[in-house]
């Protein structure tokens, strides 16, 4: 018999005061498949949330260093993944 239905249940009993903190860094391949599975109306909402700001701070790095990049991937990714709704 199992207690949590899903797997996901464990993280209700985890504290606010016992979050942990992580760098993570990604090459651009990566970082687009990360936003093409996190960032999609099938991942769960917090994630998606965090793809969502971590696609905002790729686009507003100073000096734009990924400007092309994004620009490259726009139609087919960065366009799609706008427009995801909750």
């Amino acid at each position: 018999m199992r207690i949590f239905p899903i797997p996901q249940s464990a993280r209700f009993f985890k504290t606010y005061n016992s979050q942990i903190q992580a760098d993570v860094s990604f090459n651009m391949r990566s970082f687009a498949n990360f936003q093409n599975l996190r960032n999609s109306e099938h991942a769960q909402l917090e994630i998606r949330e965090l793809a969502q700001e971590m696609l905002e701070l790729v686009k507003n790095i100073e000096g734009s260093p990924f400007k092309h990049t994004l620009e490259a991937w726009g139609e087919t990714q960065v366009e799609k993944i706008n427009i995801v709704e909750y």
